[in-house]
């Protein structure tokens, strides 16, 4: 079993060297077989900080780093990354998370038990506090009914097949919504497990997250698009959840509109 780590990076010279050194240390352990670094267009001095800090790495293949020409969001780099990397897993560790250490032998050998999966999702808590991200809940298999109206407990690291991550790539039009390839893999007959292991450790409050207010508006046509792109699940779906979805595509298309007319 071959694992690959991908972690792709924007402007974050100077946030990223301990998301870094934590991916680094399960190649160097023997862990992973390698750490994908995805460079997304940065405008800042990331890339140098990279080739620099990490040149022993770069050249002898434990970390393998790629520049794209042109920023095509985390969904984008993540594909690309997907599309370097060698391993039969990946796992998509973020730039500003890292690994909780002692957590990872166990990860490896939940992993080595559910091959039969597309893809593990494993539990995060905050840095500040490494309290557990959303509800506590036993491990299970996630329905496609189940992943559209409820989602997962909070924040999860997820872990996908390569080539089931090249079969359902990540949505690049729309900078993120990873959730809509996971809905596309269960579509397609494909299986998710959900563990109870808590193995990473994840920058909750990080202004820059997509997932910030802020963000989500920043984002708002992109959102748009994704909530009207569920659309197509409607019969798998709660009236609560639909009602949820129209909600969002009237709350976003209002903000879209909004940042047009501000020249965002």
């Amino acid at each position: 079993m071959k694992i690959s780590i991908v972690t792709p990076v924007f402007n974050r010279a100077t946030l990223m060297h301990k998301s870094l050194q934590s991916s680094l240390a399960l190649v160097n352990a023997g862990i992973a077989a390698e750490l994908v670094v995805i460079d997304d267009a940065s405008t800042d001095d990331t890339v140098q900080q990279l080739q620099q800090a990490y040149s022993a790495e770069i050249k002898d293949g434990r970390i393998k780093f790629s520049t794209l020409p042109v920023n095509l969001g985390v969904a984008g780099a993540k594909n690309a990354g997907a599309a370097l990397a060698t391993g039969d897993w990946l796992i998509f560790m973020d730039s500003d998370d890292w690994f909780v250490k002692d957590a990872v032998p166990a990860m490896i050998e939940v992993l080595r038990q559910q091959q039969h999966y597309d893809v593990v999702f494993f539990r995060c808590q905050d840095q500040k506090q490494q309290q557990l991200i959303g509800a506590e809940v036993p491990a299970t298999d996630i329905s496609l009914k189940t992943l559209l109206n409820g989602g997962t407990p909070g924040e999860c690291l997820p872990v996908v097949k390569r080539q089931t991550m090249l079969a359902h790539p990540y949505p690049t039009r729309l900078r993120g919504s990873e959730g809509l390839t996971y809905l596309q893999i269960l579509k397609a007959g494909g299986c998710i497990h959900l563990s109870d292991l808590v193995v990473r450790e994840y920058e909750d409050a990080a202004l820059e997250r997509l997932s910030s207010r802020a963000g989500l508006r920043k984002r708002a046509g992109a959102l748009c698009l994704h909530n009207l792109c569920l659309l197509c699940y409607l019969p798998q779906a709660s009236v609560k959840t639909a009602l949820g979805w129209f909600l969002r595509i009237g709350y976003y298309g209002f903000w879209f509109l909004l940042n047009k007319l501000k020249g965002r």
